[in-house]
């Protein structure tokens, strides 16, 4: 998949494509914006809890990762529920991103989700902003 970064909202859906400014065919999953030299991803979901829609997702920031994205902020504004698997999938992101010298940020946690989030430990790895006006390590005035 070949990914252009431009100035706008795009919407990545089952097809795997980024288009710039429309909706995709399908069940969109994430929302994408570029911001500087990073993305924000806001996911459009309120749960991940299905195996299938957790590993379309996570092939879908994955494919983000491969085609040069450095710097990644999650929105998490409409996400309620999450699981293992999901986590699973942020945390191979995270060490994708890291490794080839990339951040990856949270940003409008749920406190249903940030707690899941502490109890698993998980809030000591991850950058998490629970003000979304502010957005540290070069991606800052990305989130909405």
């Amino acid at each position: 998949m070949r990914v252009a970064f431009t100035a706008g909202h795009s919407q990545l859906g089952r097809g795997g494509s980024l288009e710039e400014g429309r909706h995709m065919a399908g069940d969109p999953h994430l929302e994408v914006r570029t911001g500087g030299d990073g993305l924000v991803v806001r996911f459009l979901d309120s749960q991940f809890l299905d195996k299938d829609t957790i590993q379309l997702v996570g092939d879908q920031l994955t494919s983000l990762v491969e085609e040069g994205v450095k710097k990644v902020v999650l929105d998490f504004s409409n996400v309620r529920h999450v699981s293992s698997p999901f986590l699973g999938r942020l945390i191979a992101l995270h060490k994708r991103l890291t490794s080839g010298g990339g951040t990856l940020r949270f940003c409008n946690i749920h406190p249903k989700v940030y707690l899941v989030l502490e109890v698993a430990r998980l809030d000591r790895l991850f950058g998490i902003q629970l003000d979304p006006g502010t957005v540290t390590s070069g991606v800052a005035g990305m989130v909405p």
